[in-house]
């Protein structure tokens, strides 16, 4: 696995606001899987409960919200409104 400066979220970091706001003890931690053999361009995103399957090529400046299946390229983000991102 190469990953060039991205960045991988395994939690959703509002959570701790709601906690401090309703005094709540929430917790929304989630694996991010990353199989074998996967490029991460730089300063990609990857976010929580996303699997990347193995010789994925995640593409530099991508925002990954959902699987990726093992040998492909994904990159860009998703739209706003997109019942598919």
């Amino acid at each position: 696995m190469r990953i060039a400066g991205a960045w991988v979220a395994g939690h959703d970091g509002s959570v701790n606001m709601l906690n401090r706001a309703y005094g709540r003890k929430l917790d929304a931690a989630v694996p991010v899987i990353i199989k074998d053999d996967v490029f991460i361009g730089r300063g990609a995103t990857i976010l929580p409960g996303v699997t990347i399957g193995p010789r994925a090529i995640v593409g530099a400046g991508a925002i990954v919200s959902k699987d990726v299946p093992p040998n492909s390229v994904v990159a860009g983000k998703p739209r706003a409104g997109d019942p598919h991102a």
